[in-house]
């Protein structure tokens, strides 16, 4: 569980997902990097702005984020992230959010009655949840451009168990999201990570991650019809 997908926001910042490492005890306190989404300078110092005085942490209470992504326009931060076994999800990251882990995964009513647990409206709920299976979501992209057409303003989720891309809708804010299609199923096999291509993007780039040996993997190149 140890994340560690970077994304480039904007003033230069860098942020990077950090996986719990498999302690689950790590998730919940500050003073930990694990379990977080942290934020930083280019040189590697904290912003003035960053939500905890003398910390990195930009966001906290999660299992394992993946892919990490700007909304074009907003300039909303999203993030996936798997789960357990159950409930994989895409969160919206806020600034000082807290999103549960580990004393609640998904849209669960109940959660663990571990210490330290507080009520579901204490943590922020997750904008989409895979419910009762697993897809193990990897890699993350907006679409944007003229040439997508329906696709447009819509986010690509990789996965890595299912060897598909799952598109989806966000609405109400951003707060919520729905899947509206799923892409590719099993076609390359496992898939990880996604960026969008040039500035019209025009294009999404995919890689495999199906095999530790050199040369197995490919870079995929999806086009706008």
């Amino acid at each position: 569980h140890n994340g560690c997908a970077l994304e480039l926001g904007g003033r230069g910042r860098l942020y990077a997902g950090m996986g719990d490492a498999g302690d689950t005890s790590t998730a919940q306190p500050r003073s930990s990097r694990n379990g977080k989404i942290l934020r930083v300078n280019r040189d590697g110092s904290r912003p003035s702005t960053n939500p905890f005085k003398g910390s990195l942490v930009w966001s906290r209470g999660h299992r394992n984020p993946q892919g990490l992504a700007f909304q074009p326009r907003t300039n909303r931060l999203y993030a996936v992230e798997h789960g357990p076994d159950v409930h994989d999800e895409l969160n919206r990251i806020v600034r000082g959010g807290n999103y549960g882990w580990p004393c609640w995964t998904g849209r669960a009513t109940r959660g663990p009655s571990g210490s330290g647990c507080r009520r579901a409206s204490y943590y922020r709920a997750p904008a989409w949840s895979s419910g009762g299976s697993t897809l193990a979501t990897s890699g993350a992209a907006f679409v944007s451009g003229p040439n997508w057409d329906t696709w447009r303003g819509d986010l690509l989720v990789s996965t890595l168990k299912e060897s598909d891309v799952r598109r989806l809708s966000l609405r109400n804010r951003g707060r919520d999201a729905s899947v509206r299609s799923t892409e590719l199923n099993g076609r390359f096999g496992r898939l990880r990570a996604m960026v969008p291509g040039n500035a019209r993007r025009h294009a999404m780039y995919l890689t495999t991650s199906n095999s530790s040996s050199p040369g197995t993997d490919q870079v995929i190149r999806l086009s706008a019809r």
